[in-house]
């Protein structure tokens, strides 16, 4: 069963030139939470984009900083951040500061306990096999993008001893709802 949160935002910050410069204290209790303590030591001082999961998602930011430079007004979105063992929805906004600094701010809106799943577990054994997954929502790429408990049935992967290595991207529902208008400027 679902549980809605009412937790206090995950909040970082970067400078003009992409340095992480703040996480605030509930950032850190989520990252402790999440089997990541060492990373709430070693995020300060790092760039942004030395902490993303593939060049895809790493574009993808990039061009929400640099809209929000240009367009200063926060812009908002939804998004999956799932443990091995919880279902997490998610909201960001995204807020331009003075002086070019960027604000994150992340909400956890729901909670869901589940059963453990391996190919969510960052420190799992991989196999050789890949499996291209939304680094948003979560879906995964198969015959188009399905749920990720939906492709976890169909390939099997709670049988599997190792879970096969996840590249990260971004599907065509997740990039039009998160860039937006952005997008369809640059395809043009």
């Amino acid at each position: 069963m679902a549980a809605q949160v009412n937790s206090l935002p995950f909040v970082y910050r970067i400078d003009a030139d992409d340095i992480i410069i703040y996480v605030n204290h509930p950032w850190i209790v989520f990252a402790k939470d999440n089997g990541a303590a060492s990373l709430a030591k070693e995020v300060l001082g790092s760039l942004l984009w030395d902490h993303l999961c593939s060049s895809e998602v790493v574009t993808i930011y990039r061009a929400l900083v640099r809209r929000a430079r240009e367009e200063p007004r926060p812009r908002t979105f939804l998004f999956r951040c799932d443990s091995p063992t919880a279902r997490r929805e998610m909201k960001m906004t995204i807020e331009p500061l003075p002086n070019h600094h960027v604000e994150f701010r992340c909400h956890l809106l729901r909670e869901e306990p589940h059963e453990a799943i391996p190919l969510l577990d960052t420190l799992a054994n991989r196999s050789a096999e890949h499996l291209r997954m939304c680094a948003w929502c979560l879906r995964v790429k198969l015959h188009g993008w399905l749920e990720l408990e939906e492709a976890i049935s169909i390939l099997g992967l709670l049988e599997e001893k190792m879970p096969p290595q996840i590249s990260h991207g971004i599907c065509e529902r997740c990039k039009d709802a998160v860039l937006g208008d952005l997008a369809n400027r640059q395809q043009s």
